[in-house]
């Protein structure tokens, strides 16, 4: 794993953290939380992409090497990036 995605991750504990106490003051602030943790999640996966990408196929399989433990193929992983950005670019606030 890289240390950007390793950091990334870490942001994103943060900040979840902050969320999930309460931590704020008002709805509009606990907002602004929620929307920079979606940020940080949309980065995160393009991270995680990067991170696998490269890996051979034989690290996807399980430990008796009879079946892939990746739940999508490179491309639907592609495919599920870009409806996140096109997501995110929809959010209403």
């Amino acid at each position: 794993m890289s240390p950007e995605t390793e950091n990334c991750m870490r942001e994103i504990l943060k900040l979840s953290k902050k969320i999930n106490s309460k931590k704020f003051n008002t709805i509009q602030s606990g907002m602004k939380l929620i929307r920079a943790e979606t940020e940080l999640l949309q980065e995160l996966a393009g991270f995680v992409f990067y991170d696998l990408y490269p890996r051979h196929d034989r690290y996807f399989f399980d430990l008796e090497f009879k079946k892939y433990s990746c739940p999508l193929d490179q491309d639907e992983l592609v495919e599920f990036l870009l409806d996140s950005i096109e997501n995110y670019k929809n959010l209403p606030f």
